[in-house]
């Protein structure tokens, strides 16, 4: 977990990856991330919404995932 007071270093991304900040990723990417760390999906109306009621968003992806 991230601390939010300036006593802590901010940490680095590792070379090879990228940090987006307000793109939204799909949510069956999601899910599909989720089910791949073995954990519970979630119904796509639900998750969704919480999108949609989320103030901003971060994307953490890799380099040789990005659309050329």
């Amino acid at each position: 977990m991230l601390g939010l007071n300036s006593a802590n270093k901010c940490p680095q991304i590792p070379q090879g990856f990228i940090l987006l900040r307000s793109e939204i990723i799909s949510v069956r990417k999601i899910n599909r991330l989720l089910s791949r760390c073995q954990q519970d999906t979630h119904q796509p109306r639900k998750l969704e919404l919480a999108l949609k009621s989320s103030d901003f968003y971060l994307t953490l992806l890799q380099q040789t995932s990005l659309p050329k």
